[in-house]
């Protein structure tokens, strides 16, 4: 892959994250809850809206009646599920990058942020008037559940996981980027070999 391609690529890959933070991500979010309550048999009511913080955001009405754990279990499904499948696309394109599929790893590590961001932001809970997030799906859930957990533990678990996110995207940056590179040189210097043993039987 060409130098300018490969910029392209990187280019393709930086508009995909708010693609997957505040559309993708939230969606899966949602289908996780979905997916629990169609396990209990319960139907259900969805009113869609969009906020800067959650990007696509809908809030589920059951129309069946659960018990505590049923509840924390439907609450935690939709964070817990997108935050699995960040982690699962991490060893994705940990495993295109094995085998040198640099374009597809490079295009899916912005996808991958997006979804473990999406996770991020349901651990800041409301810990004074000016939070933007006030209150979480684990928070909540935790809260039915009669645990008890310090704002603090949120906030720094959701800050880890925002720059573990950051290290993972620009890791994987990174090192497709010194591979390309290292490659673009090494074809050129087979090219200058081939020249020389030219030049030479001349």
């Amino acid at each position: 892959m060409h130098y300018k391609s490969y910029e392209a690529v990187v280019l393709l890959s930086l508009l995909l994250f708010p693609l997957s933070a505040f559309t993708i991500a939230p969606i899966a979010h949602e289908l996780f809850h979905i997916a629990v309550l169609n396990f209990y048999d319960c139907g259900y009511w969805m009113d869609y809206t969009f906020d800067i913080t959650h990007g696509i955001y809908a809030t589920i009405y059951p129309f069946c009646e659960l018990n505590a754990g049923q509840t924390a279990i439907l609450l935690l499904s939709g964070t817990v599920g997108t935050l699995l499948t960040g982690f699962l696309l991490i060893l994705l394109s940990g495993l295109l990058l094995k085998r040198k599929h640099f374009v597809l790893s490079t295009i899916l590590a912005p996808v991958t942020v997006g979804f473990l961001f999406s996770s991020a932001v349901q651990f800041f809970t409301k810990v004074s008037d000016l939070s933007i997030v006030k209150s979480g799906d684990i928070e909540n859930a935790l809260r039915i559940l009669n645990i008890d957990c310090s704002p603090l533990i949120f906030s720094i678990a959701g800050v880890f996981l925002i720059l573990m996110s950051i290290a993972y995207f620009w890791g994987n940056l990174k090192y497709s980027s010194e591979i390309e590179m290292l490659e673009e040189l090494g074809g050129k210097q087979v090219m200058l070999t081939a020249e020389k043993e030219h030049i030479r039987k001349l």
